[in-house]
């Protein structure tokens, strides 16, 4: 594949200054770029390398690249994970009616029409608004913060999807993403404990 000299103009705030001295450009290729439609201007690249001796920062995931964000006079600074880079792109620089939605399934909650646009959000408030039993990632739930929230007997939420599960159809598996609802929510249904 033909590689693509990086020119620092093109990249708005993103020059060599910034990057004390050293050269970090790696040569682009066609493979670097993600054309989403017809934004051709959003690209995974040009790649950073990290400076040679560690540059400060010590080792960066994904082969120590930065990924810069190209789209016309974005000037954020470059990301060291592609799926940051992604996040970034898709809540700045996409219009609201273009993005992907996530509704609130109460149907009383004004979120039930007023969607979120990334499902992080949307987990966030089904636990803290809703008081759910969707654990925050990385946490053991308790079992006297799984006493506090608002458990129905008759479903369980998939902390993936996000859907709602029948137990009486499906059980404790997601039908979507085979998702298995953690033992102690499971616990908490079997044994008819529920808030409402």
């Amino acid at each position: 594949m033909e590689a693509y000299d990086y020119d620092y103009a093109e990249a708005g705030s993103h020059d060599a200054s910034a990057f004390d001295g050293f050269s970090p450009f790696s040569p682009m290729t066609e493979e670097d770029y993600s054309h989403t439609g017809d934004q051709a201007y959003y690209s995974r690249s040009p790649t950073y390398d990290n400076p040679p001796g560690g540059g400060g920062g010590g080792a960066l995931p994904n082969d120590g690249r930065l990924y810069v964000c190209l789209a016309p006079g974005c000037n954020h600074s470059p990301f060291k994970r592609v799926t940051d880079l992604d996040r970034h792109y898709k809540s700045v620089h996409v219009s609201d009616e273009d993005k992907e939605k996530f509704y609130c399934d109460y149907k009383k909650c004004p979120r039930s029409t007023d969607p979120f646009f990334r499902p992080e959000r949307l987990r966030n408030h089904l636990r803290d608004y809703h008081k759910e039993d969707l654990p925050k990632k990385g946490t053991k739930s308790t079992v006297e913060w799984l006493r506090e929230r608002n458990v129905q007997p008759k479903w369980w939420r998939c902390y993936t999807c996000l859907i709602r599960i029948e137990i009486r159809r499906h059980g404790f598996v997601c039908p979507s993403c085979n998702q298995v609802c953690e033992s102690e929510r499971q616990s908490l249904r079997e044994g008819g404990k529920s808030k409402r």
